[in-house]
């Protein structure tokens, strides 16, 4: 082959500036942290706050084995792009693009949906503030925030925000992301201890210090009334729960994209990530719990708000929408003068690692030739410029996707999100046997009984990740199905191109997959 230039170049491009710290921050801050802000409260009086906790331990334990195995292969073989350079070294590259295609896709959706969240949050808060300062500003404000159109403007604000931010680089977004992850996470220690210092019975009468007297006990027997009782724990509420609990911990993986950017990627990514994995759960368990002391007057009220709107805006005018931020605001006047705009951080500090982590995986895509290697193009700040570009467009129309009921929403985001890993399960357990010219020259070669661990680990990586891939696929609305085959056939005709392009270059993907793609 001689200097014939196979990958799109010689090197990635890429500036490796990610240190331990950023791998545990980015392990916490990019899952989806609506989970427990947003949607654990306002399902709490539908699973039970038993059925939510317990469900939440359970997530953590299937996807557990995904995340060692993941862990495990990008530590050995870091790369920008994570699993998919890894992937394409032992399935076929049409079926590899395939299931990044609907990654890539599912996590457009993802940012569109967090960001439309993060705008009815901020509008629930500032609708908060008004109503104790008594500001008709900040009342209108929220108000229009949680409109349809505010919803959608401020998102697709939010959006262009982080696309700017991934422009600028791993640089910028390293402290950005630092600054983001202690802030936001010294304010939810305030929230908590606010709500636990209430808990139970007492906190009915610190609620109606803001929202007027008898309020509180006002909503608790309106939904007695209206046939609400508290909901029984049970394993079916455990097992329903999971659609909030395992979309809750999406976005553990992403650190694992931009491995090519993270020095001594051998040691930090394999701790960092696993510790950070499981002190999300622990902070999921925590909070989870200090909800769970309040339970009492949260469901009550999360039922009304849902079910029964018009009985709930007849004792309590203009309802903001069940949150953590809600309860937590109402039991002190002056956090809700406070939390308005550090509720927005908290949200931007889990998009932003989603929006920079995925552009890397449509840059390794060009990298390996897959698609148009314009894609793998490197701005001046080390940032993949045209891949950044392509998430910005799909996370547009990730705030249309917002517009489904919950369940539906949760369930696409989560399969199309956790669609690849079952394959890459089964990938790691074929590994060893399949590439072992590649599998020879990676520090993970220990074995158990003389088996691969690597395959082992991946063996069970595959069982649980299938059964992600079932349980959330029941849940998919036909309505999202034809804009989901649409963009599957927007990817496939691209590396189509692509592919014939490569046959005119003489270029095989034989050559490209006898080794990994250049850092």
């Amino acid at each position: 082959m001689g200097e014939r230039l196979i990958f799109a170049r010689r090197a990635s491009g890429l500036i490796r500036e990610l240190t331990a710290i950023d791998v545990i921050a980015w392990a916490i801050a990019a899952p989806a942290i609506t989970g427990f802000l947003y949607f654990a409260p306002r399902t709490m009086y539908v699973y039970s706050a038993g059925g939510i906790t317990i469900s939440y331990v359970l997530a953590f334990l299937i996807f557990l084995p995904t995340l060692v195995v993941v862990a495990l292969a990008v530590s050995a073989m870091p790369r920008a792009g994570g699993i998919f350079p890894i992937m394409s070294r032992i399935f076929p590259p049409t079926l590899t693009f395939f299931f990044a295609w609907i990654y890539i896709v599912g996590y457009g959706f993802i940012i569109g949906v967090v960001s439309c969240v993060t705008a009815l949050m901020l509008g629930s808060s500032l609708l908060l503030y008004g109503t104790i300062s008594g500001s008709s500003g900040a009342i209108a404000a929220g108000s229009w925030m949680l409109s349809k159109t505010g919803t959608s403007v401020i998102a697709i604000a939010l959006i262009i925000l982080c696309w700017g931010l991934t422009l600028l680089g791993a640089r910028v977004v390293k402290w950005f992301e630092r600054i983001l992850f202690f802030i936001p996470l010294a304010i939810l220690g305030v929230m908590l201890v606010l709500i636990g210092v209430y808990s139970g019975a007492a906190y009915p009468a610190v609620f109606d210090k803001i929202w007027g007297a008898g309020v509180a006990e006002a909503i608790i027997a309106k939904a007695s009334e209206l046939g609400y009782t508290t909901p029984a724990l049970s394993w079916d509420k455990v097992y329903s729960a999971l659609i909030v609990t395992m979309f809750s911990y999406g976005g553990f993986e992403i650190i694992s994209h931009v491995s090519g950017e993270v020095r001594s990627p051998k040691r930090s990514l394999l701790y960092g990530y696993i510790l950070g994995f499981v002190l999300t759960m622990v902070l999921y368990l925590i909070v989870a719990a200090v909800i769970w002391s309040i339970q009492g007057f949260v469901n009550p009220y999360s039922f009304l708000y849902y079910e029964h709107p018009d009985a709930l805006a007849e004792i309590m005018p203009s309802p903001p929408e069940p949150s953590l931020l809600l309860f937590a605001a109402s039991a002190s006047k002056y956090m809700a003068f406070i939390l308005p705009p550090f509720i927005v951080l908290w949200l931007i500090k889990s998009i932003v690692p989603c929006f920079v982590g995925v552009s890397r995986v449509t840059f390794s895509l060009a990298m390996d030739r897959l698609i148009p290697i314009r894609f793998a193009d490197v701005n001046r700040f080390g940032a993949p410029s045209w891949s950044s570009h392509m998430m910005a467009i799909l996370s547009l129309v990730g705030v249309y996707v917002f517009t489904m009921k919950v369940s539906a929403v949760l369930a696409l985001l989560t399969w199309a999100g956790f669609c690849p890993f079952w394959l890459f399960g089964l990938g790691m357990l074929m590994f060893p046997f399949v590439r072992k010219e590649i599998f020879e020259k990676t520090p993970i070669q220990w074995k158990f009984a003389g088996f691969p661990v690597i395959s082992i680990v991946g063996f069970i990586a595959m069982a649980s990740s299938f059964f992600v891939f079932c349980y959330t696929l029941t849940e998919v609305p036909m309505g999202a199905i034809p804009i989901i085959i649409l963009l599957i056939a927007i990817g496939m005709i691209i590396h189509c191109w692509q592919t014939v392009k490569n046959e005119k270059e003489g270029i095989s993907y034989a050559d490209i997959y006898a080794e990994l793609p250049p850092e």
